[in-house]
Parts: C-alpha cells; sequence; structure tokens
C-alpha cells in the first residue's frame, strides 16, 4: 500500500522482499530517502507496539502549536469541547456591513486548524468544531466564543489521541454490546436529531 501527499509518502507490505525493490525501483525515477519505520506523518506522532498489535496516533505537538498560534497556550482547561445543548445560530452574526475582515480570517483559520486534528485523531471535537464551522463567512461573538472553547478543551487534552488494535480474529461483544468481527472497523455516530425544531 502507498499513500503520497505532496511530498511525504507513506509505504506498507508485509513482504520485505517486494518492499525493498519498490523502493529500489523508485529511486531509479525519483530522489527518495527511506526513514525506516513510521514515527511521525504529517505532524501526527505514530507509536506501534507490534508485541500487542497496536498503533496509537497523536497530535500532541500540533495542539501545542495550534495553542500558541491563537494565544490560548495559558487557557484554563474544560472538560467538555462544547457546553451542553449548545445550538449556534446566525442571529448573533454581525450584519454584513460591520463584518471584521481580520476576525473572520483568525476564526477561519483557528475553524481550519482544528478541523485538522478532528480529521486524524480528534472525533471528540468535531461536532463542536462542526458547528463553529458553519458560521466561517460571519462569525459573531458566540461562535469564537465557541471555537475558543474547543482550543480550551484540547488544552487540557493534547494528549489523547487514538489507537488502533489488532483483534484475535474471534467475532466478540465489545464493552457497548456492538459486534466485534476480525479486521472490521467499528464505529459509533451521535446526531443532535436535526437540533432546533423547524416551521414550515
Amino acid at each position: 500500500m502507498l499513500s503520497i501527499h505532496v511530498d511525504d509518502g507513506l509505504a506498507a507490505s508485509n513482504d520485505d522482499e517486494m518492499y525493498q525493490q519498490f523502493l529500489h525501483d523508485l529511486k531509479a525515477d525519483f530522489e527518495l530517502s527511506d526513514c525506516g519505520e513510521l514515527q511521525w506523518l504529517l505532524g501526527c506522532k505514530v507509536e506501534q507496539d507490534r508485541v500487542n498489535g497496536t498503533v496509537r496516533l497523536t497530535q500532541q505537538k500540533y495542539c501545542e502549536d495550534v495553542l500558541r498560534r491563537f494565544q490560548m497556550h495559558d487557557s484554563s482547561p474544560v472538560a467538555t469541547p462544547c457546553e451542553v445543548n449548545m445550538h449556534l445560530t446566525d442571529e448573533d452574526c454581525p450584519p454584513q456591513d460591520q463584518r471584521d475582515p481580520e476576525v473572520v480570517r483568525a476564526y477561519q483559520q483557528c475553524v481550519g486548524a482544528c478541523m485538522y486534528l478532528t480529521c486524524f485523531t480528534r472525533g471528540d471535537c468535531s461536532f463542536a468544531v462542526n458547528q463553529c464551522a458553519r458560521f466561517m463567512n460571519n462569525p459573531g461573538p458566540s461562535h469564537i466564543a465557541a471555537i475558543k472553547r474547543v482550543l480550551r478543551y484540547l488544552a487540557g487534552t493534547k494528549t489523547r489521541g487514538i489507537t488502533y488494535k489488532r483483534n484475535a480474529g474471534d467475532s466478540s461483544a465489545d464493552r457497548m454490546g456492538f459486534a466485534v468481527q476480525a479486521n472490521q472497523l467499528t464505529a459509533c455516530a451521535d446526531a443532535d436529531h436535526a437540533g432546533a425544531a423547524f416551521e414550515f
């Protein structure tokens, strides 16, 4: 398997001879360096434990960089990425002629940086970040407060990540009662059930 992102590449194989031949052929046409076993990829730390069959992905350094970038590195941590029953609306958006381009740009950059985290290792922030992303064009005070809360949550949980574990190959049930099959990705989803009531 081969994954390429701009000038970063990741290759995986269960056949070492084939892997070495692949690298040899690639080096014939491209300047290439083999960095050995994967430890970092696109700002994500990768920890592999072959004995226990686990791969752990974390983005602590990226979290710290984001917190410093938006002057939130000394903020007080909170226990959740959003307030209970958070429901952001466009009622708090300023009039179009009163938009501050600098505020909008900073908000967009902050939400984008948080989105990058949710795509890699921090699915626990997805709902809050996606709510904030709905107001990228014209954020108001409540939207800015919401994304700052996400940053405060990250300040207290920056070492968290996601762990993938090799299973034994037998069907079993996890702690939530879902059937777990060998080599099968099991996931859960949570929705806000359309959020607020709508009038037609």
